[in-house]
């Protein structure tokens, strides 16, 4: 296909999204088109340390090759207004709402059903307003559950920290992608995903390490 043939398009270049991703970290911030959503995301520190946190705890930092595959989008307007949204696939697997006068911050973790191993975990979720529903998604796989958790990015802080909650979210997370990487596929929200951000974050965690 002809590059003038592709609406908006002046060059294209053969390299995957992940290198892609490098070569933009290296540019000039200012000249970055989403630096604004990025400035605003490490200014606010809680949404910045748990969006981190999540990030390294499923360890997504070992797939970034999958960029497009999964996505991940910060401040849109979905549902009212997010901080963010990851998708794998066709499908939402984790998310936070803005908070609302009529109701405060909502956030969402897709994982594996095993979760119901840990009766402490699931205790602690009903007893902060948290629910589990089933059958969130027809293109979810089998023995899948949505976590949903009313409160700030503190108490998300909490929930990871719970008995089970990391194996059941990798047990999610990690056969999806794995599942992703052999159709080599792309995400129909690949044209959302925030590349810069991802590589914000990726800076951080090799910053920490470095510590």
């Amino acid at each position: 296909m002809l590059v003038h043939a592709i609406i908006g398009q002046r060059e294209l270049f053969a390299v995957n999204p992940h290198q892609a991703a490098v070569h933009l970290d290296d540019i000039t911030p200012n000249t970055i088109i989403d630096k604004p959503k990025i400035d605003r995301m490490f200014m606010d520190t809680s949404f910045r340390d748990y969006l981190s946190s999540l990030f390294v705890f499923v360890g997504l930092e070992h797939w970034l090759d999958l960029q497009g595959g999964w996505t991940l989008s910060i401040f849109t307007s979905t549902g009212g207004g997010r901080y963010f949204t990851i998708n794998i696939a066709k499908h939402e697997v984790a998310f936070s709402t803005l908070p609302k006068k009529e109701r405060g911050q909502w956030n969402m973790l897709y994982m594996d059903s095993l979760i119901f191993d840990f009766d402490e975990t699931v205790q602690w979720v009903e007893a902060n307003g948290g629910g589990f529903l089933k059958g969130s998604y027809k293109s979810a796989m089998p023995h899948s559950i949505s976590v949903s958790i009313d409160g700030t990015f503190d108490k998300m802080q909490e929930f990871l920290s719970l008995p089970g909650v990391r194996r059941a979210i990798i047990a999610y997370w990690t056969e999806s992608l794995l599942k992703l990487k052999d159709t080599n596929s792309l995400s129909f929200f690949a044209q959302y995903h925030n590349y810069n951000a991802v590589a914000a974050l990726t800076e951080r965690w090799r910053n920490k390490k470095a510590d």
